[in-house]
């Protein structure tokens, strides 16, 4: 009897890693087209990710998004979701925002469903606004009015984002954060800096007070309305918040 044993065929670590990475498929936002894929963020050398909207459909990630790039899906190897080459990934069911990351440096890929991203206020212990999803990346609260709290040395400033996760074992919350627990006074500098808008995504730290960005209280006086969104797309150079007053 002869056996002969047919291995899948999977990249072995990706010798050469791919310099950006982009999604484009019918259950993209952008439709199927390679010059309308979306650009996924590179976080590390090797590691990319991407929040976007998937609906019933399919998509592949490309390596270029001109000419005859790499192609790439992922597929589920026995419990891991794993990246392979020259496939197709179906999604189906009901819409869905996702942040999807992709590591070639261990062929891995892993999914989470975005359930909602707020903005969180310092001195109300409270959340001022839930940001509804636009698109491509993109979360942003209208016409939210300005109700600041009287602190002994005036009103409070101190704001920070609030996203919440779950990638199948349940929600969990990522805090949006300021670069550092303490962040220079901002008043009289809008617009702001992107640095000063540049989103930690690491730390996740929920504590009322700290880690928190400063309005411009000049800017945004009180009882005003204004727009205020968080955005994280990956073409952007950075993940940054902001916020415009009517």
């Amino acid at each position: 009897t002869i056996s002969r044993t047919i291995e899948l065929e999977r990249p072995g670590g990706f010798d050469v890693l791919p310099g950006a990475v982009y999604i484009s498929g019918t259950a993209t936002e952008n439709g199927d087209g390679l010059a309308n894929a979306l650009q996924m963020k590179q976080t590390a050398p090797g590691v990319f990710e991407i929040f976007t909207k998937l609906k019933a459909g399919t998509y592949k990630f490309y390596d270029g998004n001109t000419g005859t790039p790499r192609q790439f899906h992922v597929f589920d190897d026995n419990g891991v979701n794993a990246i392979g080459v020259n496939g197709t990934t179906t999604f189906a069911g009901a819409d869905k925002i996702m942040r999807i990351k992709l590591d070639f440096n261990n062929i891995n890929a892993a999914f989470a469903e975005v359930k909602s991203v707020q903005l969180w206020y310092a001195a109300g212990n409270t959340f001022w606004a839930t940001l509804p999803y636009t698109s491509n990346g993109v979360w942003r609260a209208n016409n939210v009015v300005v109700n600041y709290t009287t602190m002994p040395w005036g009103f409070e400033e101190r704001h920070k984002y609030k996203m919440v996760l779950n990638d199948g074992n349940g929600d969990q919350d990522l805090w949006l954060n300021y670069a550092t627990n303490d962040s220079p006074g901002q008043d009289g500098q809008y617009p702001h800096t992107v640095l000063y808008k540049t989103i930690n995504m690491t730390t996740n730290n929920g504590s009322q007070w700290d880690w928190t960005w400063k309005f411009d209280r000049n800017y945004l006086t009180q009882g005003s309305t204004a727009d205020f969104w968080v955005s994280l797309r990956g073409s952007d150079p950075a993940y940054t918040v902001n916020y415009e007053k009517h």
